[in-house]
């Protein structure tokens, strides 16, 4: 059984909506999971293929991580953070939960039974937090580095640095043998892949990594127990870095505060598991819809065959929806200008393909045309979109057109398509899409940043002589940069696949077999805007206000 991904839209009074994502599995009474920082809810991916035996796990994401939206008062503590878990409970019809809480998350949950002590039976706790007030200082004014972007891309280094070194010292930043030796005898450094998803998780929270941590490190656990009114179990495994932490607990504990402590992390789950079931009673909660949001696209999933597709939605305004396909190593935030500019004025989808952004592998290693462009047809099937206007920017031009070849495509927008020889075309397979490896120094991520900057300068990228310069203004803004960086990241290694196997068609035919209009719009200066039939401006608000008013209200 695989978890399901899902967006539920909460709403509180004086505060605009805000969309929380979660992971859930399992169709027994409801249990609620709270990842630690600065990861996600996928840290829970084993948990929920295991506990859906015996419950309705569902593993949220705290508002500023994986794909929820920050709470614009995070920054204030736990308190803020522990009302976000009622409010969730609400939004998804649950009354009443036990909690399971690792670490940042364990201290969200006890703060959560102080508040909300009749939403929970039982609070059980992986890890508790009781610093003194000189370790609370020295984290909070260390910990939380500065990854904003840099000219020369050293954000990138600092940012594997950080990833990296939290399992080789702690805390991360304090380079000592006393800093050192609390980890070398406990953790294997994983390897460079293993620590992917981690590096993307922490790149997805930026500037709010600090939300939830900073709300853990400045809570102190040993007094907080002291007024939790429901059972509470705190645990930690004899490996754990918070270990220690446990003798700072008041003894004796509270009356129904209860603490043990385990070999390794397998056995304390395995007990958690035990405890949770004593107390999960209720009813398996409906999967509740995903609300639509009138002042902002919203955030959801389509079924897709292989799994879901994430996408971004607005319903308003009249006529066809218009369908977005980003280019190939980008994500559908390529299309955030456009889809703000058609809000309220025709329907829209934006998709990320199979692969990139949040939808993930779909085809496993299928990653081509054919596949991609099923696993589209499937998802707008699941929609129950009928005829539909098409754009499509760079290679999903290829995917655009196999989607029209079997859908009721009204008319077709291609930006700055690959129309390319059959020799340009072999000479940019296994070499248009850098090879973003991941490798334990951390390259990887220099060579997204240098890709997604060079790629505004030269056509091919990786041709860096004259005559590949582009002679166009290039788009080098550094948080623009950024965000390439980090779509070439999460896309590696499907991007790689499905680029290959698009260049290995002929585009241009592909293109030719379509019956509905097409226009063709590029900037000049762009390698093939001689084919072009809109001539897009150098200015990037101009370029999008042109493209938004051929989609405009029908």
């Amino acid at each position: 059984m695989y978890a399901r991904r899902h967006f539920v839209t909460v709403e509180q009074p004086g505060r605009p909506p805000r969309q929380l994502h979660y992971r859930r599995a399992g169709s027994g009474p409801p249990v609620l999971l709270l990842h630690k920082s600065p990861e996600s809810s996928h840290e829970f991916e084993a948990h929920l293929e295991l506990w859906a035996k015996d419950f309705t796990a569902i593993a949220l994401d705290t508002p500023g991580y994986g794909l929820s939206d920050p709470l614009p008062d995070a920054h204030l503590g736990l308190a803020p953070l522990a009302d976000n878990i009622a409010s969730a409970m609400d939004a998804l019809g649950i009354d009443q939960a036990p909690i399971y809480g690792a670490h940042t998350g364990g201290m969200i949950a006890l703060e959560f039974a102080r508040r909300h002590p009749k939403r929970s039976p039982m609070i059980v706790m992986n890890g508790i937090v009781a610093l003194t007030d000189d370790e609370k200082a020295d984290i909070l004014g260390n910990y939380f580095d500065d990854f904003m972007p840099k000219r020369d891309g050293r954000h990138m280094t600092r940012i594997w640095h950080r990833t990296r070194d939290q399992l080789v010292f702690f805390p991360w930043y304090n380079k000592t043998e006393a800093a050192r030796a609390r980890m070398r005898e406990t953790f294997d450094v994983p390897s460079a892949a293993a620590l992917h998803p981690n590096l993307l998780d922490l790149l997805r929270c930026g500037i709010h990594e600090r939300d939830g941590y900073s709300a853990a490190f400045s809570g102190n656990g040993a007094k907080l127990i002291q007024d939790v009114g429901i059972r509470l179990v705190i645990m930690d495994d004899q490996k754990s870095i918070l270990l220690n932490q446990l003798d700072r607990l008041p003894k004796p504990l509270p009356k129904l505060v209860s603490m043990e402590t385990f070999p390794d992390q397998a056995a304390l789950e395995c007990r958690a598991r035990e405890l949770l079931k004593t107390g999960a009673t209720a009813r398996s909660p409906a999967v509740v819809a995903t609300a639509t949001m009138s002042t902002q696209a919203w955030k959801t999933y389509a079924d897709a065959g292989q799994g879901q597709m994430f996408l971004k939605r607005d319903h308003g305004g009249h006529g066809r929806p218009v369908v977005l396909l980003h280019d190939l190593g980008r994500s559908a935030r390529q299309w955030d200008p456009l889809v703000a500019m058609l809000l309220g004025r025709r329907p829209t989808i934006a998709v990320d393909l199979p692969g990139h952004g949040e939808t993930g592998d779909l085809a496993g290693n299928k990653m081509t045309l054919a596949a991609t462009s099923a696993s589209i047809r499937a998802a707008l099937g699941s929609l129950g979109v009928g005829a539909f206007d098409l754009v499509a920017a760079g290679g999903a031009a290829a995917i655009a057109a196999s989607v029209a070849s079997s859908c009721n495509v009204a008319s077709m927008m291609l930006v700055e398509p690959w129309l390319l020889s059959a020799a340009d075309r072999a000479a940019l397979q296994r070499r248009l899409a850098p090879d973003l490896t991941p490798h334990w120094h951390g390259a990887h991520l220099n060579a997204a940043w240098y890709a997604a900057r060079d790629a505004e300068l030269f056509w091919p990228w990786f041709a860096t002589d004259r005559a590949h310069a582009l002679r166009r203004p290039p788009e080098i803004e550094l948080a623009a940069i950024h965000d390439r960086a980090v779509d070439l990241l999460k896309a590696y290694p499907w991007h790689n696949a499905l680029c290959d196997d698009v260049l290995s068609h002929d585009i241009d035919a592909l293109v030719a077999r379509i019956q509905c209009p097409i226009t063709i719009a590029a900037r000049a200066g762009t390698p093939g805007a001689a084919r072009a039939t809109l001539t897009l401006s150098d200015d990037v608000a101009r370029r999008w206000a042109a493209i938004a008013a051929l989609l405009g209200p029908q």
